[in-house]
This record gives structure tokens, C-alpha cells and sequence, in this order.
């Protein structure tokens, strides 16, 4: 073999190595790379969460008195869209401004 032709051969080689490689290894890669991702949202995710159960109680106790002020502005919607409501919180708001006094 002459001395001159093992350098062509290594480089080609090194070329279809290198090749191979990369074909092969990428999906792996790009899998252990989305893989890894969910894992660190998730992480991140569990935690956000509150842990302490006195914030736990809190929130529970907005969400109640938030839910309870919608249906009351409901309430208050349909009464004014019949029409009837009207006359009714007028004498409303005058007896209230009465006992003010």
C-alpha cells in the first residue's frame, strides 16, 4: 500500500463515521431533547402550585363570595331588564334613604 493513499482513506472513512453518525444519533437526540423539556415543565408546573393549605383556604373562600357576587349581579340584570325590577329598587333606595335619617 503506498503511503500517499492512507490519508484519501482515512478521510472518507472519518466522512462516512461521521455521517452514519449523525443520521443515527439526531432523532435520538431530538427525542431525549423534547423528553427532557416535559420534564422540566412539568417540574415547574408542580411547582407553582400553592402548597400552603391556609392560601388554599383563602382562594377557595374568594372563589366562593366571587361566585356569590355574580349571581347577585345576575340577579340584579334580570330584575332591570323586566322592567318591573325598577320600580321595586326605587321604593327600595327610598325606604333606605329614610331610615337614614
Amino acid at each position: 500500500m503506498n503511503p500517499g493513499d492512507v490519508a484519501p482513506m482515512v478521510v472518507g472513512l472519518t466522512l462516512i463515521v461521521v455521517t452514519g453518525g449523525v443520521l443515527v444519533l439526531r432523532p435520538l437526540a431530538r427525542r431525549l431533547g423534547d423528553y427532557l423539556e416535559t420534564l422540566i415543565a412539568s417540574r415547574r408546573a408542580e411547582q407553582s402550585l400553592p402548597r400552603d393549605p391556609r392560601l388554599q383556604e383563602s382562594l377557595d373562600r374568594l372563589e366562593e363570595r366571587l361566585r356569590l357576587v355574580e349571581e347577585r349581579q345576575d340577579f340584579t340584570d334580570a330584575m332591570l331588564a323586566s322592567g318591573g325590577g325598577r320600580k321595586q329598587l326605587r321604593e327600595a333606595g327610598n325606604a333606605g334613604d329614610r331610615s337614614d335619617t
